[in-house]
């Protein structure tokens, strides 16, 4: 078990991540992934294993990087160009007790981008009887900030 502030096998964590996603089921699907850290990579992760393997070269998966404590630079560098470089955010924690609520707050960079008037649509099987349904919501903003979602 790793150390806070010990650094991190970002190679492994992305591995484990995308073997996950290029499993069974999720085809269709938004795909994620939101990334911790504490600490500089301990792996050596080259940005272009990105693009240039299976993990992300069609830029299907989303990336958020959350960097606890990223007062420095070097700790700060590579996890934001992994996000900006796959189509997401980066965010330095400083405050610990701000965790929780800095990562679920993920839900507003895809409020934000469909726009206050676009509805999201998802067909999907019913896990009992299989009859193929159809579901939409849409984002309800309260002035310009987003409030819930219907």
């Amino acid at each position: 078990m790793g150390r806070p502030g010990g650094g991190t096998n970002f190679e492994a964590a992305f591995e484990a991540a995308f073997s996950l996603l290029r499993g069974e089921g999720g085809n269709g699907c938004q795909k994620m992934i939101l990334f911790l850290t504490d600490g500089e990579d301990t792996s050596g992760l080259s940005l272009d294993r990105f693009s240039e393997t299976s993990w992300n070269a069609a830029k299907d998966v989303t990336i958020f990087s959350y960097i606890i404590g990223g007062d420095t630079e070097s700790l700060v560098e590579k996890p934001a160009q992994i996000a900006c470089g796959n189509a997401g955010k980066y965010f330095v924690i400083t405050d610990l007790a701000q965790i929780r609520d800095t990562m679920a707050d993920y839900f507003r960079f895809f409020a934000d981008a469909a726009g206050p008037d676009t509805v999201r649509w998802l067909s999907y099987s019913d896990a009992i009887t299989g009859t193929e349904l159809v579901s939409g919501c849409l984002s309800i903003y309260k002035g310009q900030e987003v409030f819930g979602v219907a």
